[in-house]
């Protein structure tokens, strides 16, 4: 894993973390409102997973061609 992978895993905890912690002050947690910050941590590290799996895929059909 690359260190710019990690901080964007990393950034996307913080800012899920922040988010829920934010949310459940004073008020009752929904689980709509989790799921919608779940789902843009999501979004926020998958463009990432896509070009990793992207690039290990690739990777093993070059190593199939040789």
């Amino acid at each position: 894993m690359t260190e710019y992978q990690t901080v964007v895993i990393l950034q996307a905890a913080a800012f899920t973390k922040k988010a829920l912690k934010n949310q459940g002050r004073g008020r009752q947690k929904d689980l709509l409102q989790t799921a919608f910050v779940t789902g843009a941590a999501l979004l926020y590290i998958s463009p990432m997973l896509l070009l990793t799996a992207v690039v290990a895929y690739l990777d093993f059909i070059a190593l199939e061609a040789l």
